[in-house]
């Protein structure tokens, strides 16, 4: 039984971008994670030790936009998701979407999305 856990528009403040303006200071980045877990044993458990816990994994995706200072947005997305496959198991597909809402005029939002699956 195949479902979906979502953290959606988790707001950072981080450095990322390539402008010298973008390196100066934190902007917003709003991500959205959608992990593909088999919801079989959590159904029945109702226990976190048999899923995966969001809140550890948003906190961790946080930590790591803000700690890397990434110059790309398809850097970002691309090492989050290999993140996630790595340190959890029970993903079997992650897809991360990175959005800077603030930092282009006439447009409302720039960003990265990037799904894997584990192999």
């Amino acid at each position: 039984m195949k479902g979906e856990i979502l953290i959606e528009d988790l707001a950072v403040n981080c450095i990322i971008g390539i402008l010298s303006y973008e390196r100066a200071t934190a902007q917003k980045l709003l991500l959205n994670i959608t992990m593909e877990i088999d919801f079989s044993v959590v159904g029945e458990s109702d226990r976190v030790e048999d899923t995966v816990n969001y809140a550890e994994i948003a906190e961790r995706i946080s930590e790591l936009a803000v700690g890397r200072q990434f110059q790309l947005v398809e850097a970002m997305v691309a090492t989050a998701c290999q993140q996630i496959l790595t340190d959890y198991p029970a993903v079997c597909r992650v897809e991360v979407i990175a959005r800077k809402p603030d930092i282009m005029p006439g447009s409302t939002v720039v960003g990265a999305r990037l799904a894997l699956s584990r192999d």
